[in-house]
């Protein structure tokens, strides 16, 4: 029974060494160190993963801010006078129900079809793609570079403006 005694803490010391807790955490049913390492790099790339998201809607509100802080740029210019901005009403209002985007740049307008026609056709070949607006007034304006955007269209404005082939009384069209 001595030598029992001697070997049993020898045998355990053994065990431990070459095994170590993980022996003894698997019989207890607690997770091992394998366990413990996957679930740290599992916690690590959530983390990382919220932390990106976090990143991504900062720059998602900033980018917001900035496009604000444009419109109210671009909007200030437009009622100091610098450029044009009119709204349907002005001409009687549209001739029909609703137009696809909220602005548009007004090339031209004419009181006979055909030379608005023949007027978008030209500013198509510029590559300008072009509509033709009916007013109830009689008039067809000739509308390029559509967008929901009034930061979009200032910039489109400012461009079409250099080239040479642009009319001098250009200006925007408001839906609304």
């Amino acid at each position: 029974m001595k030598k029992v005694m001697t070997i049993l803490p020898a045998l355990l010391a053994a065990a431990l060494l070459t095994t170590g807790c993980d022996f003894f955490r698997r019989l207890a049913g607690r997770p091992d160190s394998q366990s413990l390492a996957q679930k740290a790099e599992m916690i690590r790339v959530q983390k990382e993963a919220q932390e990106a998201a976090r990143i991504a809607r900062l720059d998602s509100l900033e980018r917001v801010r900035a496009h604000r802080a444009d419109s109210a740029a671009v909007m200030d210019s437009l009622q100091q006078g610098k450029e044009r901005l009119l709204g349907p009403a002005r001409f009687g209002g549209l001739a029909v129900a609703d137009l696809p985007s909220r602005y548009y740049i007004i090339v031209g307008a004419f009181s006979v079809w055909d030379n608005a026609s023949r007027f978008c056709q030209q500013m198509t070949d510029k590559g300008y793609p072009a509509e033709i607006i009916a007013f109830r007034n009689g008039y067809h304006a000739v509308g390029v570079c559509r967008t929901d955007d009034v930061v979009e269209i200032y910039r489109s404005m400012k461009e079409l403006k250099r080239q040479p082939f642009c009319p001098a009384n250009i200006w925007i069209l408001s839906k609304d």
